[in-house]
């Protein structure tokens, strides 16, 4: 089975789940707080200091989780993205870039969840010859789910969600996971940043 098609088939397996809980407001609040911090950003010089101001955005997102009471594998999921938005992004990215990127980090960890817990599932009788070719198809899948945020299908609801994010990253997540599941090879777009 070719990658690409085997990732169009992992998408559409966990769409329900995924989808659903990645529109709520748990992940929404982490792109706002990014966009928010992004013009309070320290020019981040060293890697020191963008693992200092990644550590400190979780730290304000684990204080909306505990202020809410409300903590979630889709809130880890967001955490993830956060920091390696921030560790990824350039000083100066534009919004559309970070929700690009915010959107390309939470794209990709969640089908690295998919693929990581369940593999086999995904090949049904097809077998790896070993460990080190299944880690590598992992990191293939999660490149190519990551790729899916750079469609240029999605430049339009990205720059909405960038101006709106409470109210159109629900919409965003939803059409990047159509994106994922009905294309064969995610088309390359723009960077955004």
């Amino acid at each position: 089975m070719q990658r690409e098609r085997l990732l169009a088939e992992i998408f559409k397996a966990a769409e329900h789940p995924y989808v659903t809980g990645l529109r709520g407001p748990e992940v929404y609040e982490r792109l706002q707080l990014l966009l928010r911090s992004a013009s309070e950003r320290p020019k981040l010089t060293t890697r020191a200091a963008a693992l200092e101001f990644a550590r400190e955005l979780i730290g304000k997102a684990r204080n909306l989780e505990a202020h809410s009471g409300f903590a979630s594998f889709y809130s880890d999921i967001a955490n993830r993205a956060l920091h390696s938005t921030v560790i990824t992004s350039q000083p100066g990215s534009s919004a559309r870039g970070l929700v690009q990127t915010f959107l390309a980090n939470v794209v990709g960890t969640c089908i690295d969840h998919v693929v990581s817990r369940d593999l086999s599932a995904h090949l049904g009788t097809r077998p790896l010859p070993d460990t080190k070719s299944a880690l590598a198809l992992a990191r293939d899948l999660r490149t190519a789910a990551s790729q899916v945020a750079r469609s240029e299908s999605l430049s339009r609801a990205i720059q909405a969600a960038a101006k709106a994010p409470a109210q159109r990253w629900g919409d965003l997540i939803s059409d990047a996971w159509s994106v994922g599941a009905s294309s064969p090879k995610p088309a390359k777009g723009r960077s955004g940043q």
